[in-house]
């Protein structure tokens, strides 16, 4: 599960957490005991937490190596979520895909209202301190000069369709399910 932000990835992370007990009766690891794999996506992707670049310590890369050896040792399914896997380049995918192994990998996007998504990011930046009216917000973060397929910044990670484009020459289209988010409808994701 790759997320991306700020599409239902921490209600998903919680019920997984919730259920991880139930999900391993039935041969299902959600390995760790953390929340999510944001760490361990971190650490491959060599990825700040913070939505700029920030001054936290990246997770030591033997979080990535730990996780791909439980990974490997499963004899079932394996379950991992993080949104930082939406915001790995060509290269970095390459090597997720590659370390976990593409015949057992399956992809599975949220795709959410980009606006909806560029309002719940405004207020995360709010909520992180950072002010700003949100008509500057929007020019300086998110206006494009044209469409297409962008390579960074919010469209390369929040445009379900460049998620699409970017995993499924890596996993398959059979391997690759987009949900779609009705926001009228919460129940809907964790469904």
């Amino acid at each position: 599960h790759i997320g991306p932000h700020k599409t239902g990835t921490t209600a998903i992370q919680g019920i997984l957490t919730t259920a991880r007990e139930q999900m391993a009766e039935h041969g299902v690891l959600y390995p760790g005991t953390s929340w999510s794999d944001a760490d361990e996506a971190r650490a491959v992707l060599n990825r700040p937490a913070g939505w700029l670049y920030d001054s936290a310590p990246l997770p030591d890369q033997s979080r990535w190596r730990d996780l791909v050896e439980s990974v490997h040792a499963a004899p079932g399914r394996v379950v991992l979520s993080s949104e930082f896997f939406a915001l790995a380049d060509a290269e970095q995918r390459a090597r997720v895909v590659e370390d976990l192994g593409a015949d057992r990998l399956h992809i599975l996007v949220a795709a959410r209202n980009p606006g909806s998504i560029v309002l719940s990011t405004w207020q995360q930046v709010l909520r992180d301190g950072k002010t700003g009216r949100l008509e500057e917000f929007l020019r300086r973060g998110f206006e494009r000069d044209r469409p297409g397929h962008a390579t960074s910044g919010f469209w390369s990670w929040a445009d379900a369709a460049n998620q699409v484009e970017d995993w499924a020459p890596l996993v398959g289209v059979d391997r690759l399910r987009v949900v779609v988010i009705d926001e009228s409808d919460r129940t809907l994701l964790p469904t």
